[in-house]
């Protein structure tokens, strides 16, 4: 087993990084609270931080939404639903598949080939609106 030791977690001035008791037949359950709409088909562009996504909240956590037109930007956390199969059980790779960039672990990379394809990103909050 590995540990990462790291400052400024929310326990003290440093933290273990793992989930405490949990053996490899265990498992955690994700339920949705939404989707992301935009118009990446497949292959997201380079430029993607410049582009509009819209992200729709079910129905029924639309109360949790309340005020957070107040923030300039929230923290979404998503699964990368279209990383399947082989491509995570990837653990070492090229950078953007750039064989002239040295080759590193997997969780060094921003690649979302991984064993639990789960993102987490920082955006500018645009507006809220209730259409959907």
């Amino acid at each position: 087993m590995s540990a990462l030791r790291c400052q400024g977690g929310d326990r003290g001035n440093s933290t273990s990084l793992g989930v405490q008791g949990m053996g490899e037949e265990e498992s955690i359950n994700i339920v949705p609270i939404g989707f992301v709409k935009n118009a990446f088909d497949s292959e997201v562009p380079q430029d993607y931080e410049n582009q509009l996504s819209d992200i729709v909240i079910d129905e029924k956590f639309s109360e949790g939404l309340h005020k957070i037109e107040e923030n300039s930007h929230i923290l979404v956390v998503f699964w990368m639903d279209r990383v399947e199969g082989e491509n995570r059980r990837i653990m070492k790779m090229h950078p953007k598949g750039r064989e002239d960039l040295p080759l590193l672990g997997v969780f060094a990379t921003r690649s979302p080939r991984r064993p639990n394809p789960i993102g987490i990103r920082a955006v500018k909050l645009v507006e809220k609106e209730k259409t959907y």
